[in-house]
């Protein structure tokens, strides 16, 4: 079965892993997967997608879609983004082609791209749709499939002991709580704890500039693989979330994760209410930061086990891959 997976990237983020990971999963399973772009940006993502095997064109904005999936020869197109959900939506139906969009943002940007999200969530009604979490989901015309993101197990190993640095992996932007991190550094960071930032944004500038705490910016890093076997704990402060790729990533290498609960983070974390946090108890921040400063000590091994468990099942490609393709023959794929 030939798919395409259509989206507008302008970075390197959450969607764009999870989209790279889904087409190769979907490869590795017999199908043809591929990626249309729908314009051309500066960024490192198409490299990484050719690296794994991944064919990927460019629609070279809306005037190119027709003509892209018309010789696409797609069985399904699966879009991501609200610009890509309405323009393919609107292409597909023009050509005939079994269409599928999943929602991934679990936050509402600013005007006017919030009045385009709003468009988007509107139209969902004209495909099968997927959201990565029930907040998402309850925002969108019913009926709505949940499927979690995934990631595929990583080769891990769960006996090193738990690095010192304790990190925030993301888009440095309001909704993602960067600032909060800082904050958070300021309040609890101790001299032997290394707090670094993976990631670039709009508030970097700010926050380096401003910053109380000793806290390393790395800037944006377009492959965090080499990075997670540094990284003891992965803190997210979002304000707003689906279900980040991070976080998965983060638990596939054994790294534990403190999190506001936001978005699909509580069903992720359920196992680990220990682990969820809330952006109003900065006591509960430093209760759970000094636990995990002892197991670090004392259980390191323990603690690897703790995480890594927290993907098996629900968050495997076994699991999320055959409902993919449940919503795919709804649509009238064939599959």
């Amino acid at each position: 079965m030939r798919i395409v997976h259509f989206i507008d990237s302008g970075g390197l983020g959450g969607i764009e892993r999870h989209v790279e990971t889904l087409c190769v999963t979907q490869r590795a399973a017999g199908h043809e997967a591929s990626v249309l772009l729908y314009a051309d940006h500066p960024s490192p993502w198409p490299n990484l997608l050719a690296r794994a095997g991944v064919p990927v064109r460019s629609a070279g904005g809306p005037r190119g879609c027709l003509g892209r999936l018309r010789a696409s020869g797609a069985h399904v197109m699966h879009t991501h983004g609200y610009k890509a959900g309405l323009i393919g939506r609107l292409a597909c139906r023009a050509l005939g082609i079994p269409v599928v969009s999943t929602y991934h943002a679990g936050e509402r940007a600013p005007f006017p791209v919030s009045l385009y999200q709003s468009l988007d969530e509107a139209s969902a009604r004209l495909c099968p749709r997927i959201a990565v979490s029930a907040q998402i989901a309850a925002r969108l015309p019913a009926p709505v499939r949940i499927i979690n993101n995934f990631v595929p197990a990583a080769q891990a190993d769960l006996t090193r002991p738990l690095p010192a640095r304790i990190a925030f992996v993301g888009r440095l932007s309001h909704e993602k709580g960067p600032d909060l991190f800082c904050d958070l550094a300021a309040r609890c960071a101790r001299p032997e704890e290394d707090w670094t930032i993976y990631g670039d944004g709009p508030l970097r500038s700010a926050l380096e500039q401003g910053r109380r705490a000793p806290v390393t910016f790395r800037g944006l890093v377009t492959d965090m693989q080499a990075h997670w076997p540094d990284i003891g704990l992965l803190v997210m402060t979002s304000r707003a979330e689906g279900l980040p790729y991070a976080a998965l990533e983060a638990l596939a290498h054994g790294v534990p994760v403190l999190a506001h609960g936001v978005g699909g983070l509580p069903d992720l974390l359920a196992a680990r209410p220990d682990w969820l946090m809330s952006a109003e108890d900065p006591a509960r921040w430093a209760e759970a930061l000094d636990r995990w400063r002892l197991a670090r000590r004392d259980e390191p091994r323990a603690l690897r086990a703790a995480a890594a468990s927290l993907l098996e099942g629900a968050y495997s490609p076994n699991a999320c891959l055959p409902q993919i393709f449940e919503v795919y023959r709804a649509a009238g794929a064939p599959c």
